[in-house]
């Protein structure tokens, strides 16, 4: 069946329609996803303010990366219902940018205390590889395609200032082996960025943790030894 299709199928099931019979089966995954994060609070607080949150859905891995403004138990709150708002969106049948529009919505009613959040989600299309980058006031995201680092950006503003925001959509396609790194702003500034590239582009193996671990490190030197703001990284890549 795969060669009739041109495509690889997997999961066979018969199902009964109405005294007739058909063979059900669906297209199997091109690539999958593994991952590895670090979080580290600031100093001084209890609990991280930044959310990483991943799922997949309807072939897709989705990330998301929320960073409440300030730190410690609220922003922590704050993120993690973001991170909640956004998988419940998407797994309603929306994208990335609905559900931070969604988001915004929530947050500017009753909004009187200058709850804003910074919101990151990146859509990997498991059958082709095509990576949808949302971005609301969120850090550079970096691609190692290769030997080459692609850092991608574009300004935008956090949920919860304007009535009616618009996050910045980046695009771009993985294959197998290329990693997508997405960091809070707490990791990365003008000051360190040169050491990020390096140390993405020095990275070899499979060792994601060990990466994120560096990137975070990295961080805490650049910023004279002392985590002045919650720092979350996020690295995947494509298998």
């Amino acid at each position: 069946m795969s060669s009739l299709c041109g495509v690889s199928l997997e999961n066979l099931d018969i199902e009964n329609r109405g005294g007739l019979y058909a063979l059900v089966m669906t297209q199997k995954e091109r690539f999958d996803v593994v991952h590895a994060m670090a979080l580290r609070k600031k100093d001084g607080e209890d609990t991280s303010g930044d959310k990483i949150n991943t799922f997949k859905h309807e072939g897709h891995f989705i990330s998301s990366l929320c960073d409440a403004m300030g730190s410690g138990k609220r922003a922590a709150i704050d993120s993690s219902l973001a991170c909640c708002v956004i998988e419940n969106i998407v797994k309603g049948g929306f994208d990335g940018e609905m559900a931070i529009k969604s988001l915004n919505t929530a947050m500017m009613i009753g909004n009187d205390e200058d709850r804003v959040t910074s919101v990151d989600i990146a859509a990997i299309d498991l059958f082709t590889g095509k990576a949808i980058l949302f971005k609301a006031g969120g850090a550079p995201t970096y691609a190692k395609k290769g030997n080459t680092i692609h850092r991608l950006f574009h300004p935008s503003l956090p949920v919860g200032i304007l009535e009616n925001t618009q996050p910045q959509q980046l695009t771009l396609t993985l294959q197998q082996d290329d990693i997508l790194i997405m960091l809070s702003d707490g990791v990365c500034d003008e000051d360190n960025d040169g050491l990020l590239k390096q140390e993405i582009l020095a990275f070899k193996g499979n060792d994601l943790n060990g990466l994120c671990e560096r990137i975070i490190e990295n961080a805490v030197f650049a910023g004279e030894g002392r985590s002045k703001d919650d720092m979350s990284v996020i690295a995947m890549k494509l298998v």
